[in-house]
């Protein structure tokens, strides 16, 4: 939580840039080359999922984390609904992320490769050490300012890209 700093906004974008990354844009590319426009709703759904998360949900969750001093989710849901809760929780979202930033691997290997022509393996191999090394050096409010500008980018594509151009 950005030692507590982070507000909604920011917050809502962290969650949107995580959420509407890079395999769930790819993925959107191929589903709206298979079926039309309709495969990029997807993306424009979960956007607009994540802003109301941010502007309903987020101010209680920063409140409680404060006041209980609490760092992570799973400490929050253990406070309300016990230790067994919070360690089902904890491993279903280690699993989940497994999968979540796999994607985010191939999603930025398959790029280079189709930018840069690099083998695929090398690709993935070469977004992933580089991601991993980008997080640990630059920590969480670098990592957060990252997110801010996916989450506008992300945004101004589909409004004023995307969209618009599925029109015609």
């Amino acid at each position: 939580m950005g030692g507590r700093r982070a507000g909604i906004f920011v917050l809502g974008c962290l969650w949107m840039s995580s959420w509407v990354g890079g395999a769930t844009v790819i993925g959107s590319v191929d589903k709206a080359y298979t079926i039309g426009i309709a495969g990029l709703w997807y993306c424009g759904a979960m956007r607009v999922g994540c802003l109301l998360f941010a502007f309903t949900s987020t101010s209680l969750i920063q409140t409680v984390g404060k006041r209980f001093s609490f760092l992570t989710y799973p400490e929050l849901i253990e406070k309300r609904f016990g230790t067994t809760t919070r360690v089902i929780a904890t491993v279903t979202t280690f699993l989940a992320y497994i999968a979540y930033t796999s994607g985010q691997f191939l999603a930025m290997g398959k790029l280079l490769n189709a930018c840069l022509g690099w083998d695929l393996t090398n690709a993935i191999w070469i977004s992933a050490v580089s991601m991993v090394v980008y997080t640990a050096l630059a920590g969480f409010i670098d990592v957060t300012i990252t997110s801010l500008a996916q989450a506008l980018a992300i945004s101004n594509t589909l409004a004023f890209g995307l969209v618009p151009h599925g029109w015609y």
